[in-house]
């Protein structure tokens, strides 16, 4: 078997004349690829080609469990300044590799200030196709009444 450069082809099975097998394009030239697959017993060959069409891949989806109201400052100040420590949650899917792992930034529990801060969610795939997402949480510094 002869593939392009960034197809691998494994677990070809022949059941009765009916071939299958498991193919990656992850780093394939988007269009049509031809990988040459070649069977012998010993004593008889043949060879056929499989034309392998690669399309952009689809990228995860994120989905954000974000802080929905917002969040009071605490007590203590750290470092002189007026904040709280903020944890928050989501998670991304892909279409080929299923639940994907995520990065925030900043990071869940890192301390923000009092106002608003953008957290910027990135996912991404095995194939190298990455999705962001963003949202902004809220902490305020509200006294309260007595």
């Amino acid at each position: 078997m002869s593939a392009p450069a960034g197809i691998t082809v494994t677990n070809i099975v022949n059941t009765n004349g009916t071939i299958t097998a498991d193919v990656e394009a992850c780093d394939a030239a988007l269009g049509a690829n031809t990988v040459v697959l070649k069977v012998s017993d010993g004593q008889l060959s043949a060879t056929g080609n499989l034309t392998v069409n690669v399309v952009p891949g689809n990228p995860p989806v994120i989905s954000i469990q974000a802080p929905l109201e917002p969040v009071q400052a605490q007590k203590k100040k750290v470092n002189h300044q007026a904040g709280s420590f903020v944890t928050f949650s989501a998670f991304a899917q892909d279409p080929e590799d299923g639940f994907v792992p995520v990065t925030f930034s900043p990071p869940s529990g890192s301390f923000l200030p009092v106002g608003t801060t953008t957290v910027t969610v990135t996912a991404s795939d095995h194939c190298g196709n990455t999705s962001t997402a963003t949202f902004t949480v809220e902490v305020v510094n509200k006294k309260k009444k007595k």
